[in-house]
């Protein structure tokens, strides 16, 4: 009984693990309060925080990089945002 309780959450893991790894390169900009909060990563992709569910916020989903307040830069490999620029490389942005 042990050994599929592990299983179990081996499994879990090995597909949790790449979705959550695709985001930790990423830098957050914007507001947590909003609808609005994007994820911005080094290739150009970003991601829009989804609406707030019973205290919760839902996932992430991807969208068009030139979508919203932050639009990619690959001459400069950078976010350009309204306030600041974010600098990216091939591994993450700061």
């Amino acid at each position: 009984m042990k050994c599929i309780a592990c299983l179990a959450f081996a499994a879990i893991w090995v597909v949790a693990a790449p979705a959550y790894s695709a985001t930790t390169r990423c830098v957050a900009y914007g507001d947590d309060k909003t609808d609005f909060t994007w994820r911005l990563c080094p290739g150009g992709e970003k991601y829009e925080r989804q609406y707030l569910y019973f205290g919760a916020w839902s996932n992430f989903r991807r969208v068009a990089s030139d979508a919203g307040a932050c639009r990619w830069s690959p001459a400069r490999l950078s976010w350009i945002c309204p306030d600041r620029t974010i600098q990216c490389d091939a591994k993450r942005c700061e």
